[in-house]
């Protein structure tokens, strides 16, 4: 794999997990299973 697209996907997956903490709450009021990832991660996103 080339350096610029192994680069490319790792600031693709740090941006979706971004979102993901910002605006997985949304998704948890949709699929309630979802908060068993979305919880997790907001604590860790949050530093806490």
């Amino acid at each position: 794999m080339p350096p610029q697209l192994a680069g490319d996907m790792v600031v693709l997956v740090h941006l979706l997990f971004i979102l993901f903490v910002i605006l997985g709450g949304l998704l948890v009021l949709r699929w309630p299973r979802l908060a068993y990832l979305h919880i997790p991660a907001a604590l860790w996103g949050g530093g806490g």
